[in-house]
This record gives C-alpha cells, structure tokens and sequence, in this order.
C-alpha cells in the first residue's frame, strides 16, 4: 500500500499536476506511509519535473534539460554520425546546466575534431558522464573545461587522445577541481601543454607519471597558481623532452610547507631529479623530512646515492657524504688554489677529493688522527653539529654566537662539541632528540643531515658578527 501511494503521488507530479496539499494537512499527516509518501513526492518536484526538451542542438544530438540543469543528450534515430557542436547549449545558457550525460538508449556521440572550448563557462557543472561519448577523433583540447568551476572531480579513463596536439588551458581555472583520472591519456602527440593546469587552487595531488611528452614544445606555467599542490608524479618511464622551459615547473606561489616531490619548482628547473619523478624511497609527503631532502635536490645539494633514484634517507652519514653535502650547498667553488689536505686516505681521484679539500681549507674539519680523513667512517650528530658550525662561520649567513648554555643531559660542559651544541640550539638548527637529551654519539642519517642543512641555509644572510 505505501508503495502504491509513493508511485500514484510520483506520477501525478510527472504529468504535470500541481500537487500542493495545505500546511494544516502535512502538519496532521501522522502515519508513517502518508508522511513517507509525501517527502517522495516533494523529492521528485525537486528532482526537476517537468523536463525541457526536446532541443536539436545541432550534429544530429537532441537535450532534455531538466529544472535542476541535468542535461540529457541522446542521437536522432536515424542520425548516421552524431557529433556534439562545439558550441552547443551557448544559446540556452550553459551556466544553468549541472550535469551532463548521454542518455543509455543513444548511439555514441562523437566528440568534434576540433574540441577547443568544449565544455567552456559551464560554470554550474557539478558532473559530466562520459560513456557515452567518443573522442577518439580530437585532434584540439585546448581550452576544454576551462572556467568550469563547480567541478570537483573528473573521470577521464574513457578519454582516447591519441590524436591530440593541443592541450593548452585544458583545465585553467577549474578552481575546485580536487581529483583528475588522467591515467589513460595518450599524449605522444601533444606539442602544447602550457597553462594546462593553471589556476588549479585545491588540486593536492597530480599523476603525470603515464604521460609521454617527447613531442611537447610548449609547457609555460603548465603547473601556475597551483597553490596546494603536495605531490606530483611526473614522467617516469617516458621520453621528457630536455629543452623544456624554465616555467614548466613554476607553481606562482612559494610554501616551502606545501612543497610537492618535484616543484618547489623554480630551482627544480634544472636538476636531473625533475626527469626521473623524485626519489623512490621519499614519496610520501607526510614524512618529516620529505621536504628537506627535495629542497636538498632543488638546490643541487644533493641528487641521491651513487646517481641513483634513491635518497636513502635512513643511512648512516658518512664523513665523505657529509663534506660532499657542505660543498655543494656552497657552491662547489673552484679548489685549485687550496692546499692539498694531505690525507693518506683521500687520492685526487676519489669522487670527495674536491669536497675534503675544500673542507680543510675552510676549516671545516681537520681530519682525524694523523694523516687520515676516514672518509668511511661514520659521522655522529656531536660531529655533525661541530661540521655545520664551522661552516656557518666561514659561510655568508650571520654567525650568531650562543648566548646560553644548552642544558641536555648527556652533553657534558667540558665536551669537545659542547659549545657547537649550543650554538645549534641558539640558532634552532636542533632543539634535542627529546627526553632533555641530544644523543651526541647516535649516528647522523642522511635524512638528519639534509634537515640541518636546510636550517642553516634559512639563517640570516648578513655581514658576520
């Protein structure tokens, strides 16, 4: 019975009766099946009964358009090609529709060849289904959705863009746009991707990682104005193009804390990391020293083990790597007219020479033991500190004497790195391993080292005091 009365109340609407009944009687409605019934009937009212339609829109396509705005598109029976105009739904207001479908009775409908602007200004436009459609004959998707700014994700794994050459401004200033399904894109034939995905302020995460862009010659703030984006997987396994312009990786805004795996982008422009998508063992944002290592990589301090894709952010420092680090964050400034360091395990030959050469002559480190460098040996954080003070002493940032005594348990006041400590602690390069310690003799990892660097870089860059 409470299934006869949805149906009968839900009909009566359809046919285009204006079904109202007065307040007193929806207030006295106490039985569940008439309440029931009711709140059906007022959702179908809301649903957008009547429907608007038919419209030719031209293409041999035909639209149903709801109240809501859910657009409908179906095929004329005996259309023998159905393709969408490019600009259909202009005259009717595209800022009305909501949502856009073919219906699941129509043939395919073909997208045009020339697809630019396609879905352009529906500015409503919460949901697009594209099983119906083809799009197998685009050559131009250039422009496709721009300024469609209610749009907060898009299935595009039905996508055939294996004709495409123009991308440019595909999805500018779809500003809610949280989620992109681009994983079936064929894009060995696209030139243009400059501006693609400008203005895509809630995008946090972009996977590249399948696309092809040999052929792409044109990348202008492919990435502008993408203020949070956290990761971005770029082309791994493809062909990169290697002229690619600076601008390809400048995101527009500078948020070291929202720094993806390969843009803090403006001093990404050249480094090798850009063309291999990061680090495979640093991907996940949420790990602490996520940033230092690819602010590591931005700064060419750093472009992983042995030219490999791994940071190895969990080994053991070493003494090499360590000065390695400290001279390539200077510069890598010419050594010729420093001294030989004169070391009996350091040859002219070894891929640190330049880097312990350099340390000495900056006093940096002065070895240890007679004659010996050990560039093997492992470095611990009271070595570490001590390395990164001298540096800074020696260094253009404004070296900032400690002004109190550090107070960890296991730093003892007459320790050799007593007064390093301090001064780290003075200058926020560390505030201890907790538990009021500092745990001098636990080994420094790779991942401590580039997040004490990044500190030390962040200092003031003034005359020294």
């Amino acid at each position: 019975m409470k299934k006869f009365k949805n149906i009968l109340l839900a009909l009566v609407l359809f046919s285009g009766f204006l079904f109202v009944l007065p307040t007193s009687v929806r207030a006295s409605a106490e039985e569940p099946e008439i309440a029931e019934a009711l709140e059906t009937a007022e959702a179908v009212q809301e649903a957008g009964s009547p429907v608007v339609g038919p419209i030719g829109i031209g293409g041999g396509v035909i639209a149903y358009i709801s109240q809501s705005g859910e657009l409908s598109l179906t095929a004329y029976d005996d259309a023998d090609d159905p393709v969408l105009p490019k600009d259909f739904m202009e005259s009717w207001g595209r800022d009305k529709i909501t949502s856009i479908k073919v219906d699941k009775y129509s043939a395919t409908i073909h997208f045009p060849v020339d697809s630019s602007y396609l879905f352009s200004n529906f500015t409503n436009l919460k949901s697009i289904d594209f099983s119906g459609f083809d799009t197998s004959r685009v050559k131009n998707m250039s422009y496709m959705f721009l300024h469609c700014e209610s749009l907060e994700e898009l299935n595009l794994d039905r996508f055939n863009t294996s004709n495409v050459t123009d991308m440019s401004y595909m999805f500018a200033f779809c500003g809610n746009l949280k989620k992109v399904n681009l994983r079936s894109f064929n894009t060995s034939k696209v030139k243009y991707m400059d501006y693609m995905f400008y203005g895509l302020w809630e995008m946090t995460g972009l996977d590249l990682s399948y696309f092809n862009m040999a052929n792409v010659t044109s990348t202008d703030y492919m990435f502008h104005h993408m203020t949070n984006l956290l990761t971005l997987h770029t082309p791994k396994n493809c062909k990169v193009s290697t002229n690619l312009p600076v601008t390809m990786y400048y995101l527009g805004y500078e948020t070291y804390n929202k720094m993806p795996n390969l843009t803090y982008s403006k001093y990404l422009a050249s480094s090798k990391i850009l063309s291999t998508g990061g680090f495979d063992d640093v991907l996940d944002p949420e790990k602490w020293y996520y940033v230092p290592v690819y602010w590591a990589a931005a700064h060419d301090v750093t472009s992983g083990v042995g030219g490999s894709s791994y940071f190895k952010p969990n080994d053991d420092l070493t003494r090499a790597q360590a000065v390695a680090f400290l001279y390539k964050m200077a510069g890598q400034p010419n050594v010729d007219s420093y001294p030989e360091p004169g070391f009996k395990d350091v040859k002219n030959n070894d891929w640190f020479y330049s880097a312990v050469r350099w340390a000495v002559a900056n006093k940096i480190t002065s070895g240890m033991g007679p004659g010996m460098f050990q560039p093997g040996a492992k470095c611990t954080r009271a070595m570490i500190v001590t390395f990164l003070r001298n540096y800074s002493q020696n260094a253009a940032y404004t070296y900032v004497k400690p002004t109190t005594s550090s107070h960890f348990s296991d730093v003892p006041g007459n320790a050799w790195y007593k007064s390093a400590v301090d001064w780290a602690v003075e200058n926020g390069i560390t505030s201890g391993y907790g538990t009021g310690t500092f745990r001098p003799n636990l080994n420094c990892t790779r991942a401590m080292m580039v997040s004490f660097l990044k500190k030390v870089y962040e200092l003031p860059i003034l005359s020294n005091s």
